[in-house]
């Protein structure tokens, strides 16, 4: 994920095992940076093990709000996704929902 602004390239699209999420900001226009963290989110269960929900290079940033069009939105969602992208070819995406229009 890399900050972005009115220059960049954006498309949309749904990522693999992640269709929840709904359409999700990529830069075609940017390169990804090098980072020293992995952040995992684990999700405790009532067994005392864990389910891993997701990981990422980089760190936990606690102003990271889900996408705008998951179940979990914000009212702050949109304007944090309007300033953040994945760089392309980072994740796959479900072929025929790639799309150059914001769809917020």
């Amino acid at each position: 994920m890399v900050e972005v602004d009115d220059s960049d390239e954006i498309v949309y699209g749904v990522r693999i095992n992640r269709e929840d999420d709904g359409l999700v900001p990529f830069t075609k226009s940017r390169p990804a940076k090098p980072c020293p963290f992995v952040t995992i989110q684990l999700h405790p269960q009532p067994d005392d093990t864990y389910i891993l929900a997701s990981a990422w290079i980089g760190p936990w940033d606690e102003d990271d709000q889900p996408f705008p069009q998951s179940p979990h939105a914000t009212a702050k969602s949109v304007e944090y996704w309007r300033r953040y992208a994945f760089v392309y070819g980072s994740q796959e995406i479900i072929p025929g929902t790639e799309t150059p229009d914001a769809p917020w």
